[in-house]
Order: C-alpha cells, then sequence, then structure tokens
C-alpha cells in the first residue's frame, strides 16, 4: 500500500554571479540543485524517494518535516511511498 508523505524544500537563488537555484530538504538534511523551479522541485522528489527506500531497507523510522521559514521560496513536494 502506498501512503502519500509530504516534506518540504527549501529552494534558494544561486549566489551573484552564478544561474539556477540550490535546494534543501531540511527532514532529510540533503540537497539538489536545477536551473528552474521546476526542474528543483522534480530533483529534489527524486532526492526524497531515495531517501525513502533508503529509510525503508534499513528499517529507519521517517523524520518529520522540518523547513527554514527565511527561506526564499518554500514549496510543499508529496512522493507515494510503500511504507511498511
Amino acid at each position: 500500500m502506498a501512503d502519500e508523505l509530504n516534506y518540504q524544500i527549501v529552494i534558494h537563488r544561486c549566489d551573484e554571479g552564478e544561474t539556477g537555484y540550490w535546494v534543501e530538504i531540511p527532514a532529510f538534511g540533503g540537497a539538489t540543485q536545477g536551473e528552474t523551479i521546476d526542474e528543483c522541485v522534480a530533483m529534489a522528489r527524486e532526492v526524497i524517494e531515495m531517501f525513502l527506500e533508503h529509510y525503508a531497507e534499513n528499517q529507519m523510522e521517517l523524520p518529520p518535516s522540518d523547513v527554514d521559514a527565511g527561506a526564499d521560496v518554500i514549496v510543499p513536494v508529496s512522493v507515494a511511498a510503500k511504507v511498511a
């Protein structure tokens, strides 16, 4: 059975002189990057799915979502995952 899980991602503009955005995934301590907001969301979803697989394979408890309120953009990301 697949449940929908929601985790926050925080999208930051890259530093001056650089293009695109970088994304932090606070609940998992992960990060990724992309040239557009849409690409960032897609990349973050992939990273979260990898974390979920790792947690499931190792029978680890999933972390609660956590987000930095001072971010440039905050986007909720939902992924379907098999939860044992």
